[in-house]
């Protein structure tokens, strides 16, 4: 029974000319298409790089500081390193007395104050009422922070975290170590570091 297809394996130098050529144009598009595609990765990376140096130069840094008119109407030799709490008799409720203020070169958003003492939150969450904290740069904006019950009666290490946004959108915050006592705050430091997630929404209403 004769096969119903043939094949002839004869090739013809003008057609192995062809196919050479054929090869070495795919193999040219190809290089073509890789090299396209790194010079793209490469242009993307350029201009992440240049909007994180554009960030940079506009960077905000929000500190928590002592109010200097609090500080002066105290007569005490510390009274100008320590955020004192300030009580409301009528309500019987404490707050803490602090000084936001934008050291940065660019403008900030302050999203949250957050002082912890371990796991447990001595500052309530502001309320949604008083609106967003917008700090230029070089400004400050002095807060009263209600505190969630009384002040501790005795000194203890806490951390004292300022949560703000840079106007691109990037999240950072400010960290302090910070003595916690029966009369006020006293940070000892501060850190900006990129945000860790664990500022708290402004309430509602």
């Amino acid at each position: 029974m004769n096969a119903l297809i043939e094949f002839d394996w004869a090739l013809s130098f003008g057609d192995a000319i062809v196919g050479f050529g054929t090869l070495a144009l795919a193999a040219v598009t190809m290089w073509l298409a890789w090299q396209s595609r790194r010079e793209v990765q490469v242009s993307t990376e350029s201009i992440g790089l240049a909007r994180e140096g554009i960030e940079a130069q506009d960077m905000p840094f929000v500190i928590a500081v002592p109010d200097p008119e609090q500080a002066r109407s105290l007569d005490a030799t510390k009274s100008s390193f320590w955020m004192w709490w300030d009580w409301h008799g009528e309500d019987d409720v404490y707050s803490l007395q602090v000084r936001l203020w934008n050291i940065g070169k660019g403008p900030a958003i302050v999203r949250d104050v957050r002082l912890q003492i371990g796991e447990e939150d001595v500052l309530k969450v502001r309320s949604g009422r008083f609106g967003e904290i917008v700090i230029a740069p070089g400004a400050a904006y002095d807060a009263n922070l209600a505190l969630e019950s009384k002040p501790p009666e005795q000194e203890r290490l806490g951390s004292l975290r300022v949560y703000f946004v840079h106007a691109s959108g990037s999240e950072y915050m400010t960290r302090s170590d910070a003595y916690v006592g029966p009369d006020g705050v006293h940070c000892s430091n501060y850190a900006r570091e990129a945000c860790d997630g664990g500022g708290r929404p402004l309430l509602e209403g």
